[in-house]
Order: C-alpha cells, then structure tokens, then sequence
C-alpha cells in the first residue's frame, strides 16, 4: 500500500482552482521546512502541532507543538511519538492526543503544551494490543485497536461516562468533529471514504472515485461536511485534489498538478473562518515521496 495513504508510517507548481466551488483562498504555507519531513498538522486557536522526522534520523518522527508567535516544543516523551491531534473542545481541550511508540507496540497519550506535561489515557484506553491513530473532541475520544488477527475495531470512548464502544472495523480514523467522525479504508483496488455520526450511528459513504482513482484522508467539520483527498490509487501525485460532500452534493475544493500528493486532512472552524489543514507530499520523479509540509485552504 502507498506510504501516503498508510495510516502509520511537488515539484512546485501552480495551484488549480477549480471554477464554481467552495475554495474561498488559494492554498497557504504553514511549515515546510527542507530537508525535513512535516506531517498530519492539527490546529487550534493559539496553538500548531504536528509530526516531523530530522536528517539524522529520517524514519522516525516526534509530535511538535508550538505557540502563535512562540517557538516550537517536542513533546517530551522517549521514543517515536506520532498522529499528534489538537483538542478544540471538551474536558481535554487544548492538550494534544498522540500515539506513543515506547509503550509496548503503541499506546495513547496526552500532552498538555501549558504545562509541558505527558499525561496518562483514561483506564480501559490502553491494552497489550496497538492503539493508534486517536483523535479527540468534545466528550468523545476515538481510536483504532488492532485485533490479533491483524484486523483492527474503531473504539469509541466517552469522557462523561467512561463507556468504550466498538463502533465498526477494518477502517481508519480521519477525524472526529463535533458529532461527526470521518474514516476511510483501502482495499487491494481502491480506497474509500465514510462519515459516521455519533448520536445515531449511522454511517453514509461517499461516492466511489472512478477507476483507478481512490478517496482516502479524510476530515469532517462540525456541521458534517465531508472532506477528502483524490488521487490515483497505484500513483504518487496523479491529478489529486480535496473534495468537499455537502448533503449529497460532492464538488472540489482544490487541485494540484501532477506531482503534488496530499494527506492527513483536518477541517475546523478557527478564529480566521473555516479551514482545510493538509499535508502536501511531493513527488520524486521515481513517483516516491521526497518532502512533507503543512499547508492549509480556506473553506
């Protein structure tokens, strides 16, 4: 499987804005350092985190966070840590979920950047299996466990009551937003998208990519829009762009030229209006990844 669409882990050009859509903005630069690689950035107000490797050691990537205007802080933690995600709001809200890689074969924790403080999941969260991806919002943290047959659950726990529930397998966390949760799953000829809404438990799925193209990394906004990336399924950077599925209706937000791959979506309304936080990719011209970095695009 491609290493941009793994969950665990451009030649420059001019973006394509595509006529009659939501694109309000061209796409912004927020971290894209050379030599390095930035991934899966999450934003609040006041605060930026994401994941990035270093020259010295390219495999293996740390969360950052960093403060409007001040300097960057690795989460003091040993080992590889990775999937960094802001919270926007509930009990946890300001601090940053995150998969840490010292603890047997992953576990979940918390950083508060305040206080420069590791900080423990709530009982039940971990166990001797793999928990990654987590993402947290309001009174809700979800996450994927890997089951020892190598297929995984969706969990989803509750703050307030301290219930776990398995809500679905076999597909990726994107993003939880308000009462909404974005996945996506590839199997061996594509790559799809769903949105499953907490309160009823229904899960709708976006409309299948054309062949030999694959919908994967999505986001979800608080009103339920639906965001996702589109790109070849075999392919670094072929004709990929950001869909957005308002109700039934699918359009496209943005799209690259070739050579341009894009990932780790993640849609919020911040103090500037609402945005689209992605990971843009560039492409070698053997087709590999060659550099990361954080852009974003107003919605």
């Amino acid at each position: 499987m491609r290493r941009w669409i793994q969950v665990v882990g451009v030649a420059f050009g001019v973006v394509v804005l595509v006529a009659g859509t939501a694109l309000a903005a061209t796409p912004v630069k927020v971290l894209d350092k050379k030599g390095v690689m930035e991934f899966g950035g999450s934003q609040i107000d006041g605060w930026l985190a994401w994941d990035q490797n270093s020259k010295a050691h390219p495999k293996r990537f740390h969360s950052y966070v960093q403060p409007d205007g001040g300097s960057a802080v690795r989460v003091p933690i040993k080992g590889g840590t990775r999937s960094g995600d802001l919270i926007q709001t509930g009990p946890r809200a300001g601090q940053l979920v995150f998969e840490a890689l010292s603890f047997g074969k992953g576990d979940i924790r918390f950083y508060d950047p305040n206080t420069d403080t590791v900080l423990k999941a709530p009982k039940g969260i971990n166990t001797s299996r793999q928990e990654f991806a987590p993402r947290s919002d309001g009174d809700y943290l979800v996450f994927d466990r890997l089951r020892a047959d190598g297929s995984w659950n969706i969990e989803l726990f509750q703050y307030s009551t301290k219930k776990l529930t398995v809500i679905g397998r076999n597909k990726s966390v994107g993003q939880i937003n308000g009462d909404y949760i974005s996945l996506f799953i590839c199997t061996r000829t594509t790559c799809n998208v769903w949105r499953y809404q907490i309160s009823t438990g229904h899960l709708k799925k976006a409309p299948s990519a054309p062949a030999g193209r694959a919908n994967y990394w999505s986001g979800v906004a608080a009103d339920g829009t639906l965001y996702w990336v589109q790109g070849s399924y075999s392919k670094c950077g072929i004709h990929t762009k950001i869909k957005q599925m308002v109700g039934s209706t699918v359009t496209t937000v943005v799209s690259y030229p070739n050579g341009n791959e894009l990932a780790a979506l993640e849609a919020r309304t911040l103090i500037g209006g609402p945005q689209v936080l992605f990971t843009r990719i560039r492409c070698s011209a053997a087709g590999r990844v060659s550099n990361d970095g954080i852009y974003k695009v107003s919605v």
